[in-house]
């Protein structure tokens, strides 16, 4: 098996290089390391963002976010991470969220939701 895209991809947490070794490296093909942008930054209005992964291909950009319970569960936190979205919701850019648990125990599933994305999938 070839060295996954973990090793190539700068992560910014253990749930990052988690969901660059077992969901993304599954799911695309290794070429697209040069589309990968981790903790890319995206400015809206006043306000820059950095959006866990950013993956820009000819036809898709597409942002991943990931979700660990521990960095949401108090309501300042929680309530940030509402207007974040808003926010970046107006960049147009569409986001798949991934969280802990989803990635850790169903794997294929998010590897299969990031493959229904068009043009990433293997092949």
């Amino acid at each position: 098996m070839s060295a996954g895209l973990e090793l190539l991809v700068p992560s910014a947490s253990c749930l990052g290089g988690a969901f660059l070794r077992w969901v993304l490296t599954a799911a695309v093909q290794r070429g697209c390391v040069a589309h990968v942008h981790s903790q890319h930054p995206v400015r809206v209005h006043e306000r820059i963002y950095r959006l866990g992964y950013l993956i820009a291909g000819e036809s898709l950009h597409l942002a991943v976010e990931l979700d660990g319970f521990a960095f949401r569960s108090d309501r300042a936190a929680f309530v940030y991470d509402r207007l974040r979205r808003t926010d970046r919701a107006a960049t147009g850019l569409p986001v798949l969220r991934f969280s802990y648990d989803a990635v850790c125990l169903d794997t294929a599933r998010c590897v299969a939701q990031l493959q229904a994305m068009p043009c990433w999938r293997r092949g």
